[in-house]
Parts: structure tokens; C-alpha cells; sequence
């Protein structure tokens, strides 16, 4: 009996592969809400697992022609794509999470101590040495450490204003601190 239920899914999944979005909203219709609390049960937040359900949908819409049914029912390829941008949603936040409570961290320790005349000096010349270690990384981690850092985005929202996955973002805003701190190393 589940034959003809699979064979109609794996139907609307070759037509949403051809571009039919009729085929593409039954498919939502019928999988969102089982997909939605997949997301919702991995990240616990509404918000955040409403965006996943949206890349996965994204992702069904350009992916659908590599689908084949060889690999399994087509509810459970839509289940193993959510499971897997929830998880990886997941992994970048804790990652965010961590560089902002380090840094979060390190201004607190810094600000204990009041500035003198001389740390002033030396402040202005170490925002100037940083400055100038920032305009030397690559465009895409400057870009995402300025969006992070001086925007005051969130992981999330630095990945949709650069149309980049999370995992990604956070990996460049990694890759570039680790090359500021190797640069500035001494410096201060």
C-alpha cells in the first residue's frame, strides 16, 4: 500500500526537478511539518529551525533531478538533508557561541584594568596595527569577521547576507582570527 505513496513522491521529486512548482508545493505541504519537528526537536528554536526548514526546501528545490529512488524513499532523503543542516546549524552556533564567550571573556579582563596615558597611546597604536592586519586577510574572512565583529550579526544572519552555509561563516571567522592572532602576536 505505501507503494503508490512512494512511487507519487518520487513522481513529484522528478517534477520539482523539472521546475514544477506545483509538484514542489505538495511536496511542502506533505513534508513540512514532520521536517519542521526533525529541525525543531535538534536546535530547540522555533526561529532557527523555521530557517533550517527553509534551506531544506531550498535544498529539495535545486537538488531534486540528483534524487534517485534507489537510495530510499524520498521522505527520508528530505529527513537526511534536515538532520543534517539542523546538525550542522547547530555545530556553527556552539562554535559562535564559544568565540564570543572567549572574547567575551577577554574584554572583561582587559577592561579591569584602567588606561593609563601610555596604554592609551599604545591602544591607538595597536587599533592601527590591527587595522591594518584586518585589510590584509582574504576578502571572504574580512567580510565575515566585519559582519560578526563590527555589524554585530549573528552567525545566521552573516550566512544569509553572504548567501553562504553557517559552517562555512564560522569557519572563515575561525580561519581569520587565528591569522590575526598569529600576526599580532607580540605586538600588544
Amino acid at each position: 500500500m505505501n507503494q503508490p505513496a512512494m512511487y507519487n513522491d518520487v513522481d513529484l521529486l522528478r517534477r520539482i526537478g523539472e521546475g514544477d512548482r506545483q509538484a514542489f508545493s505538495r511536496f511542502y505541504d506533505q513534508y513540512a511539518g514532520l521536517l519542521f519537528s526533525v529541525a525543531f526537536r535538534i536546535i530547540n528554536e522555533q526561529q532557527e529551525a523555521e530557517d533550517v526548514l527553509q534551506e531544506v526546501f531550498g535544498q529539495i528545490w535545486h537538488q531534486a533531478r540528483t534524487y534517485h529512488p534507489r537510495r530510499g524513499r524520498p521522505s527520508g532523503w528530505a529527513l537526511t538533508l534536515t538532520r543534517n543542516k539542523a546538525t550542522d546549524y547547530l555545530r556553527a552556533y556552539q562554535q559562535g557561541a564559544k568565540l564570543q564567550e572567549q572574547a567575551s571573556a577577554e574584554m572583561v579582563v582587559r577592561s579591569a584594568a584602567a588606561p593609563t596615558a601610555n596604554a592609551l597611546v599604545r591602544s591607538r597604536s595597536s587599533t592601527e596595527l590591527i587595522a591594518a592586519a584586518v585589510a590584509e586577510l582574504p576578502q571572504d574572512q574580512r567580510k565575515a569577521m566585519e559582519l560578526a565583529f563590527f555589524t554585530g550579526l549573528t552567525l545566521h544572519e552573516i550566512s544569509a547576507v553572504l548567501h553562504e552555509p553557517v559552517g562555512a561563516v564560522s569557519a572563515r571567522i575561525r580561519g581569520g582570527l587565528l591569522k590575526l592572532r598569529t600576526r599580532l602576536e607580540g605586538v600588544a
